[in-house]
Formats: structure tokens, sequence, C-alpha cells
């Protein structure tokens, strides 16, 4: 910033002369690097003189609203890289099982998110004690909850997303030495989460025989459709997720994950039956018929993995599975 203000020589004096401060000097220095240079001495002028009765924020939309009139392209080319430089991540890597949420948005994006979770993440009453990250925080969730709520999502294995919580009775009950119900995405968890996010649930129930057995009805609920249709059922699918859980290949959420029939509908006329069904996200997907990966059944647990193509194997032509 000093070195850019060698070429604002008004904005550089008024900060020495301590009328205006860093924020807005750097506000000059980002917008003079975008202008024509025939327009940046009456940028410097601007910044000088009207600069110390604003913050940084209002210094800015007071300059974008003067460079739209003297260089509109300037203030569109701004908006174009922001768009290009647009990005979100969501990691649950935290070693207490939390997760991270980091983005950079466009104007426009940022406008249309911070318009959606203000209404949600003011104060519910004088008592509410959360500081304002916690509630925007508690708003993000919330829209999310709410986005999935409503179903109109694209499909997933699961056919509407939604968070997936597998569990036993015995898990939900808190009984002593009972496996850990599991969390989608983040792995097991506590009893009391288990039982908090069974409060408001959709609750499907499937009874998985342990080593799982062959045949074709569990629950009363029939799994195995044969030829009949393509797609799997919605019991099938709850099956399905309740034994895999994860992507059979790489170990991806079940809600990142499409139901794959391992002998293929076409090319192996494979049935659409749940011990023909496992879960697989799209890249181990894609591997399966692009790249020639296998899945393989263990016959003692009945549990499926995948294994990278046997390369003496005579190649064949990939067709949809």
């Amino acid at each position: 910033t000093a070195v850019a203000l060698e070429g604002l020589p008004e904005t550089a004096a008024a900060v020495r002369a301590g009328t205006i401060g860093l924020g807005q000097a750097q506000v000059a220095v980002q917008t003079a690097k975008e202008l024509r240079p025939d327009v940046r001495e009456e940028l410097d002028r601007l910044v000088a003189g009207d600069g110390g009765g604003m913050d940084r924020r209002r210094l800015r939309e007071h300059v974008d609203a003067w460079t739209h009139t003297v260089d509109p392209e300037a203030l569109a080319g701004r908006e174009r890289r922001a768009w290009a430089n647009r990005r979100a991540s969501v990691t649950s890597d935290g070693a207490d099982g939390s997760g991270r949420v980091d983005a950079r948005l466009d104007p426009l994006g940022t406008a249309t998110l911070t318009a959606a979770l203000d209404p949600l993440a003011r104060k519910t009453s004088h008592a509410d004690d959360r500081t304002y990250p916690q509630r925007m925080a508690d708003a993000l969730v919330e829209l999310a909850r709410r986005s999935l709520d409503a179903g109109d999502l694209p499909q997933v294995a699961v056919q509407r997303p939604h968070v997936i919580l597998i569990a036993t009775a015995e898990a939900l009950d808190g009984e002593a030495g009972a496996p850990a119900a599991r969390l989608d995405g983040v792995g097991p968890v506590s009893a009391a989460t288990a039982q908090m996010v069974c409060c408001d649930a959709e609750v499907d129930r499937a009874n998985l025989p342990h080593p799982p057995a062959l045949n074709g009805t569990r629950n009363g609920e029939v799994l195995d459709a044969g030829r009949t249709q393509r797609q799997p059922t919605r019991p099938q699918r709850v099956a399905v997720i309740a034994r895999d859980q994860v992507c059979v290949g790489c170990g991806a959420p079940a809600s990142r994950c499409q139901v794959h029939h391992v002998r293929w509908w076409t090319r192996d006329l494979g049935p659409t039956d749940e011990d023909n069904l496992c879960l697989t996200c799209w890249t181990c997907h894609h591997r399966i018929h692009e790249d020639g990966w296998l899945v393989v059944r263990d016959p003692d647990t009945g549990r499926f993995s995948m294994h990278p193509p046997d390369p003496t194997a005579r190649p064949h032509r990939r067709r949809a599975g």
C-alpha cells in the first residue's frame, strides 16, 4: 500500500496528516489499479477530500459510485474477476469431529447469502446469549436444513438429500456396549446427538442380518426386484445405505453416492436386487464404468469392495450399468 501511494500523492498526504486511515488508503490503492490512468488523479483528490468522514465500507461504496460514472468497465471488470475467484469448501477434519466452512463470494453472491442468513441470525429473545458469529453459524445450518426439508434438491442415492444417521435401537437407547450411531460424513456420534437428530426425523427401519443373508425379503419389504425394474425402490436404497454406509470404494459419505448394480443391468443383465446393489460415489462409479475397476463381494461378510482392473483381462466395451 505504501509503494502504491506514491502514485496518489494527495491520499498519501492525508494518511500522513492522519485525516484518513489505512483502510481508506487501501480503497484508493485498489481502485487505482482498476482505473484508466487518466482518471487516477481525480480519484486521488476524491479520496483525500471525502475519505476522512467515511469508514472503509462507506468510502468504497462512494468511490464505486464515482467509478461507475467515469470508468464503468473498471467496475464490471472487478465483478468478473470476483466471480472467477469465487470458492467455497466445507471440511470435517477437526480433531473433535467439528467442521469448517470457508468461502469467498462475488458481490452478488455475498448479498444473496447475507439476505438469506440475516433473518435467521436475529436474536430470538433478550435471553439469547449467542454471539453474532454463533448466530450466523446457526443460521447457515438452518438455511441448509430448510432447503433439505423442502425436498427439491437434486436426487442422490437417498432419493432426496438429507442428513443421514445410521443407528441401532440399542444405540438410540444409550445401552452400554451398543455400537455407536454413525452420522453420514462425520462418523460415530454420541447417543445424545443421535437422539437429538431423531427427535424430528423421518425414520426408515432396516433389519439387516449378520452376516447379511442372501434372500429376497426383509422387514416385510421386497428387496429383490429382479429384472422387473432398473431403478432401486426406496426400501432397497434404505437397505443398501444401512448395509454399506459409505462408498464401497473410497469411503465417501452416503449423501454423495449413487446406487450401483454390481453385475451391470445392461451388460451383465444383472438384477435390481439388494445383493446386487452397492453404494459408490461419482468418482468411483466413473472408475467402474470407464476404467474397468471391479466390485467384489466377500462371501463371508457380504461386504463389497473395489479393486483395480486385472491387466490381463480382455477389455470390453463400457456401457451404462
